[in-house]
């Protein structure tokens, strides 16, 4: 049977052709978002009077995230974080240890005073502890 005439046949031509690759996605590194970050689109979020999904948008991060980090705001943990106080080394010279013994009857016994600092560091003092120097020091590194 002669199907040159046929309405169905179709010559063969050769192999397929291969459909264009697309091009890789680049891959995203996972952003960071610091704390400062997170509360400025948070309170744009509550600001706008838009809903979370278009300002989630408008940031281009996912709603959930958004709605996350609404709750972080409003338990207070996306507050700036207070820098840690600078210490100082001090030395006492001869004779300001002399001038400092009439004072000892502020001194009071303490059989050991611990202080934690913002960034994780203990001070601990153990022994006769200045009520002076205690208050002074409390001041300097409170916020």
């Amino acid at each position: 049977m002669d199907t040159s005439n046929s309405l169905y046949h179709t010559p063969n031509t050769g192999p397929e052709p291969e459909p264009e690759a697309e091009p890789a996605k680049p891959v995203q590194k996972r952003r960071r978002f610091s704390i400062e970050q997170k509360r400025h689109i948070v309170e744009d979020a509550l600001a706008s009077g838009d809903s979370f999904s278009i300002a989630a948008r408008r940031h281009n991060i996912n709603t959930n995230l958004l709605f996350k980090w609404r709750q972080q705001y409003e338990q207070g943990q996306l507050e700036p974080v207070a820098e840690a106080p600078n210490l100082v080394p001090i030395t006492l010279a001869s004779g300001d240890a002399e001038a400092l013994a009439p004072h000892q009857d502020r001194f009071r016994r303490s059989a050991r005073l611990e202080i934690v600092l913002p960034n994780g560091h203990r001070l601990t003092v153990i022994g006769n502890v200045c009520a002076d120097a205690l208050r002074t020091t409390l001041e300097c590194l409170s916020p």
